[in-house]
């Protein structure tokens, strides 16, 4: 899954015509998850070419203006870790169309990735955007080995 993840990324970087997308089953943490602040399962999620290209857009250049990492093509391969093994899930604002969104985020050693699904139907829900922040060597959380 991961691969394929970043050799969309790949492509859509490298092509604005790029309309493919990957989709994978939801963890059973994040079905859960899902369930308990959208009210229902969903089946699937997904990410499309022109999804990656608004992370490549908002995301991938003078970043540590924001306190972010610069994001790459093979950065989005950890989109699948951020959304099925995340460490907290909150429910932010619906979108400009009424849609339901969750924001997950996930600490590793060195990063925690964020990332924003948003309700498609009742089934699906759909990465729209994925950013990274580093840890600074003053971030206790940076010494504490993963479980």
């Amino acid at each position: 899954m991961k691969k394929a993840l970043a050799e969309l990324a790949r492509k859509a970087w490298e092509n604005n015509n790029i309309n493919e997308k990957v989709s994978f089953a939801p963890s059973d943490k994040l079905q859960q998850k899902v369930c308990e602040l959208f009210g229902h399962t969903i089946n699937e999620i997904f990410i499309t070419g022109s999804d990656i290209r608004h992370i490549k857009n908002h995301h991938a250049k003078d970043e540590r203006l924001r306190g972010q990492r610069d994001i790459t093509p093979q950065d989005i391969s950890m989109i699948y870790d951020t959304v099925s093994d995340f460490k907290t899930a909150n429910k932010e604002r619906n979108d400009n169309k009424g849609n339901q969104t969750i924001l997950f985020m996930r600490d590793t050693m060195f990063m925690r990735c964020f990332a924003l699904l948003v309700e498609r139907g009742k089934k699906k829900a759909e990465v729209k955007t994925f950013y990274i922040h580093e840890k600074d060597s003053t971030d206790v959380r940076c010494n504490i080995p993963e479980l």
